[in-house]
Parts: C-alpha cells; sequence; structure tokens
C-alpha cells in the first residue's frame, strides 16, 4: 500500500475510526456504512450521529453492528481528524509522529471558607461551590504518541521521553536551562515532527 509523508494538506479518509489502528491506517467507515437518517451533506453529520449513545454500521464484511459512541476514537470530516477524549470530540491541529491538540477540562478543587476572613460571608451562596467544592474549566493540552496511539500531558517530562527516539534532538533539548525548555516545548516537537516525519496509507475508502 503506498504511503506519503503527511503535511499539513494531507486529507484523512473521512468517516469513523472505531480505534487507533484505524487511524495509522487512513481506514474510516465511510458515512455510507452508517444507518442513519442524516443527511450525508450535512456540515454537522459527524455531530448529529455521534450524540447518540450508540450508532449502527456495517463492517468490511457486510455484517450489521451496533457500537457504543463512547468506545469510537474519533471521525475525519473533511479530512480534518478529530479525537474522542474525555467524552468530547476535538479537533487535532497539529498531526505529526507527535500529534497536539487542547480542550476544555473540568477540574474541582477543595476550599474551605474561613470564618475568620474579615469577607467571609456565611449567607453568601457560590452556585459554583457544591459541599467545599469549586467546580471550574480550563484548557490543557495533549500530545499523541503516533506510534503507541497513547495520550498523555503536552509537558516537559512527556515531551523528553519522545525526544529520546531522536538522541541528537534529545541532547539538544535537554542541554537547555529548564526555562529554555519549557518555552520551546512547540518549536522542538515540531522539529521532531520535521526530522521523523508521519507516514499515512493513502486508498479510497471503500463505498
Amino acid at each position: 500500500m503506498k504511503q506519503v509523508k503527511y503535511t499539513p494538506d494531507f486529507k484523512f479518509n473521512d468517516g469513523i475510526f472505531l480505534s487507533f489502528n484505524q487511524v495509522k491506517e487512513n481506514n474510516a467507515i465511510s458515512k455510507s456504512k452508517i444507518e442513519t437518517s442524516e443527511d450525508l451533506n450535512s456540515i454537522d453529520f459527524f455531530k448529529n450521529v455521534l450524540s447518540n449513545e450508540t450508532i449502527i454500521l456495517f463492517d468490511k464484511n457486510g455484517m450489521r453492528r451496533e457500537v457504543a459512541v463512547k468506545d469510537i476514537w474519533g471521525y475525519s470530516n473533511q479530512g480534518v481528524l478529530y479525537i474522542q477524549y474525555n467524552d468530547e470530540f476535538v479537533r487535532v491541529p497539529i498531526v505529526g509522529s507527535i500529534s497536539h491538540f487542547v480542550m476544555n477540562v473540568t477540574v474541582q478543587e477543595n476550599r474551605i471558607s474561613d470564618p475568620f476572613n474579615p469577607y467571609y460571608n456565611p449567607y453568601y451562596y457560590d452556585p459554583m461551590q457544591q459541599n467545599g467544592r469549586y467546580t471550574s474549566t480550563e484548557l490543557r493540552q495533549y500530545i499523541i504518541d503516533f506510534e503507541t496511539g497513547n495520550i498523555v500531558d503536552f509537558d516537559k517530562s512527556n515531551l523528553k521521553v519522545l525526544l529520546m527516539r531522536d538522541p541528537e534532538l534529545y541532547d539538544e533539548y535537554n542541554n537547555l536551562s529548564r526555562r529554555k525548555q519549557r518555552k520551546m516545548m512547540f518549536f522542538f516537537l515540531r522539529r521532531f515532527n520535521d526530522r521523523n516525519p508521519l507516514l499515512i496509507p493513502v486508498h479510497e475508502n471503500s463505498k
């Protein structure tokens, strides 16, 4: 099967990916294999279909299957890759040997009201506070190891582990000060992808 080097102009085959291996093989389950009343040409096709708990599709052997949406890896729409993470589908804007995406994550933390605080008001109600716990949303960054499919936080430690596959680049990064390592994470991620290009199979989706 022919393979090409991934570039920003590359378009994945449109459809649903049940697993990461299907992503690596660029072997999506096309819209025509999904049993649905949704308009196949709708820009919101995947959003609408995947808003249900399950979908019905036909596998390569023509067998009808019911699949839980929570078990789907992601999908490609107009060639753009989306991943399901923390029960949400989000776009993967940087695809390469090390891929990168961001998403909003809901976090909770304990905050105990201090009655000795001069601003403490026992009658004040905060809708974000539940049983002493505060809920907030923060933007977090993640990377995908396109060799294994593992997803980890985008931080210096995790980046170093992947850079080890390119010893020269790893040594260069590891010799930087901590401040520069933090500042240049994206720079080295892109350099790694340039030096270690991602190869993707190209073939026609079966209709």
